[in-house]
C-alpha cells in the first residue's frame, strides 16, 4: 500500500515555549490548526522533561514527538532543542546535522520534509551556504534529478533580499561596524544589544540560503513574503519563518497570529503531490 503524500503542516518558533506556563496553550494551538505533521524551533532548552499534558494532547492529536538538541557547535552560550510531531505514517525521523546544528528529516513515500532553525551568526552567509547545501544533499539520497519532491521548513532566520523590510535592515548592518556586539544569552549593555541586533538583522536580510534553493529549484509558499516576527517594536514585520517546497503542489498557506505566546507566528500549509 503506498503511502499519501498530501496533509497539512505546520512550522512554529516557540521560544522555549514548552518549558513555561504557556506551553499548554501553545499546544492547544498547534493542535487547533489541525496539522499531520508540526517542526518547532526552540521547543525547550533541554530534550524531555515536558509535561506529560503537553505531550499526551500533543501524541493523541496528531502523533509521535520526536525531540533533539540542537547541540551547537560554534560559540553561542544559548541552548535549546528542535522538535518534530506528525502522525504515524511520517515514521521515525532521521536527525541531521545542519550547518552548526542539528534539526530533523522526515520521509513520506516519495516526499523529503526537512525541519530546522537556520544558523544567524556574524558570518551568517558562509555558514548558509553550507546549511543549505547538507539539506539539499540529505533530500537527494542518491544526489538526484532537481525535481526530488521536498519541503523545507522552519524559523530559517533568513529573509528574500528583495523585500523592502530586508533592504532596510540589511542597511541597519553598518551599525555593527562602530558599536559593541555580544553573544546570546549573556550580559550586554543597551548599546551592545543594539549592535548585536544591526549585525544579527543584517545577516539575516541577505537572503543568501534562500537563493541557493531557489537555484536548487525551491519556492516559497508564501509569495507574498507576510511578516512572521514584528521587530522595533513591531513596526516592521520580517519573514524569517518559512514553508519551501520543490516538486510538491501547496494550498492555504497561513500565517496563525502568536498572540503573545511567543514572538514568531506560526505559518501553515497544505501540500500534494
Amino acid at each position: 500500500m503506498s503511502v499519501e503524500q498530501s496533509g497539512k503542516i505546520a512550522a512554529w518558533n516557540i521560544m522555549d515555549g514548552f518549558d513555561g506556563p504557556e506551553a499548554l496553550k501553545i499546544a492547544e494551538a498547534i493542535v487547533a490548526q489541525g496539522p499531520d505533521i508540526v517542526l518547532l524551533s526552540e521547543a525547550s532548552k533541554e530534550v524531555g522533561g515536558k509535561s506529560t499534558e503537553v505531550l499526551g494532547l500533543l501524541q493523541e492529536a496528531i502523533g509521535p514527538v520526536y525531540e533533539v538538541a540542537y547541540d551547537d557547535k560554534d560559540s553561542r552560550s544559548d541552548i535549546h532543542s528542535f522538535m518534530g510531531i506528525a502522525r504515524e505514517q511520517y515514521g521515525t525521523p532521521e536527525t541531521l546535522r545542519i550547518g552548526g546544528r542539528q534539526g530533523l528529516h522526515y520521509q513520506l513515500g516519495k516526499l523529503s520534509i526537512v525541519g530546522y532553525h537556520g544558523i544567524d551568526r556574524k558570518y551568517h552567509g558562509a555558514r548558509e551556504d553550507h546549511e543549505v547545501q547538507r539539506v539539499i544533499q540529505a533530500i537527494c539520497v542518491l544526489r538526484a534529478l532537481p525535481t526530488t519532491a521536498a519541503i523545507v521548513a522552519g524559523d530559517l532566520n533568513v529573509m528574500h533580499a528583495s523585500d523592502t523590510s530586508a533592504q532596510l535592515l540589511h542597511k541597519m548592518g553598518r551599525l555593527s561596524d562602530i558599536l559593541p556586539t555580544g553573544e546570546p544569552g549573556e550580559p550586554q549593555s543597551k548599546i551592545a544589544r543594539l549592535g548585536s541586533l544591526a549585525q544579527r538583522l543584517s545577516a539575516m536580510a541577505s537572503g543568501e540560503s534562500l537563493q541557493v534553493y531557489e537555484d536548487a529549484g525551491f519556492v516559497d509558499a508564501d509569495a507574498r513574503h507576510l511578516g512572521t516576527k514584528a521587530i522595533m517594536g513591531g513596526f516592521l514585520g520580517t519573514q524569517l519563518d518559512h514553508i519551501l517546497t520543490r516538486g510538491v503542489a501547496m494550498t492555504d498557506f497561513a500565517v496563525i497570529p502568536a498572540r503573545g505566546l511567543t514572538d514568531h507566528d506560526m505559518v501553515t500549509a497544505r501540500f500534494a503531490l
